[in-house]
């Protein structure tokens, strides 16, 4: 009877652990399983790194983060055309129109050097000559773009901040910004960094995908711009990152100006 007791003990215990075993092999099953085999392939097609990065359902299912920091609707990614030149051209730029003037709200913590640098990140592009993109900040009004503080993921490469890609002529939305990131050698950003970063994901906002994938490029540019405001290269912080840019390469204000720009074969179009 002893014997029978423990036999049925031990295995009470083994089918606990196994059902708690499978219970956790659940819970810890990455979101990037629920993308579909399908999806995954459409996304490299569109030009970007799966492997690197792979893309991530976000926990409403409504969205998909592609390379850590872009974001795009899931009904939008699934409209898209395979052909990354004929979706940059359709829902992956602003309209014309809508581009000569992008009403911001800032919505950093007050005081902070992300809120601060906000107004040189728009600078970098605002300035570029014979481009019709303006960035305005507003407190009152339309708004066609928030920037918004948010917990972001950490780890071995965290993110710093995300933004949501155009749909439909319209800039994406919103850009957040984790203000608690800091460089790889675990120091406070400057005000100057902060502003490269948001000028960065600014940048994705309008159209921008990052400057080292492939895809079709932007007629005039070449195919590697290690200084590009795009680039997505480098760990935060580390010498040669975007971070530490003293300005958008020139490479980046040609794009914007083939993007944007007041000639004909100006990519925008008013839709």
């Amino acid at each position: 009877m002893k014997n029978f007791k423990l036999f049925t003990l031990v295995l009470i215990i083994l089918v606990n652990y196994q059902c708690t075993t499978e219970k956790d092999d659940f819970v810890q099953e990455p979101l990037q399983q629920k993308i579909s085999a399908k999806l995954l392939t459409k996304i490299e097609n569109l030009g970007y790194d799966i492997n690197r990065f792979p893309p991530v359902l976000t926990d409403d299912g409504a969205t998909i983060i592609i390379e850590r920091d872009m974001l795009i609707s899931l009904k939008k990614l699934k409209e898209a055309s395979l052909e990354k030149q004929s979706y940059n051209r359709a829902a992956g730029l602003l309209s014309c129109g809508r581009a000569r003037e992008i009403r911001v709200r800032n919505n950093l913590r007050a005081g902070g050097a992300p809120r601060r640098a906000v107004s040189r990140a728009i600078n970098l592009w605002n300035r570029v000559s014979n481009s019709n993109v303006r960035f305005v900040v507003v407190t009152s009004g339309r708004i066609d773009l928030r920037i918004v503080s948010a917990s972001l993921p950490d780890g071995e490469f965290p993110v710093i901040a995300d933004a949501f890609l155009p749909e439909d002529g319209r800039i994406g939305g919103q850009i957040r910004v984790d203000e608690t990131t800091r460089t790889f050698n675990n120091r406070i950003l400057t005000q100057r960094q902060w502003s490269n970063v948001i000028a960065h994901e600014l940048g994705h906002a309008i159209g921008f995908i990052h400057d080292e994938e492939s895809g079709v490029r932007i007629p005039g540019t070449p195919n590697t711009n290690i200084t590009s405001i795009m680039s997505n290269r480098e760990r935060i912080g580390a010498p040669n990152s975007v971070e530490n840019l003293d300005d958008i390469s020139g490479a980046d204000k040609r794009a914007i100006r083939r993007m944007y720009g007041g000639q004909g074969n100006r990519l925008c179009r008013n839709f």
